[in-house]
């Protein structure tokens, strides 16, 4: 029996020992994750919120307007002062969208929240941060 409960002990000290070796883990750090709850830090807005559905609703109105509003504007070669003023407000706000991909909004890669500045504003770089940034100007 005491052998037994001798090799109990070292199984449990092992258990706690692994425990605490993946707890640590880049991984782990990766994520944000601690016992199943991911940590948001302040300010970064999830890809689900009603704000993100708003903001998107808004990019496509702004983009529709920008498909109608640039050919009329070369086939009667003339811009208002009502139509300029609509122009640098869309466009300000393209600007600061890819602003907010690269510093506010949170993405789902593979499945995985990626909630970090950091992280997603690398993700957010390696894929269509310089797109964007050419359309913008």
């Amino acid at each position: 029996l005491a052998a037994h409960h001798s090799s109990l002990q070292e199984a449990k000290a092992s258990i706690e020992n692994t425990i605490t070796n993946l707890s640590s883990s880049k991984m782990v750090k990766f994520f944000d994750a601690n016992d199943d709850i991911v940590k948001v830090p302040k300010g970064v807005i999830l890809p689900d919120s009603n704000f993100r559905v708003v903001w998107d609703i808004t990019l496509f109105w702004g983009l529709l307007y920008l498909i109608t509003s640039i050919p009329l504007q070369i086939s009667f070669a003339g811009i208002g002062m009502v139509n300029l003023i609509i122009d640098l407000f869309v466009d300000a706000f393209f600007l600061l969208d890819v602003y907010c991909r690269l510093r506010k909004f949170a993405v789902v890669k593979n499945g995985y929240l990626v909630s970090r500045p950091n992280d997603f504003g690398k993700l957010y770089r390696e894929t269509d941060f310089h797109l964007d940034l050419v359309c913008v100007f």
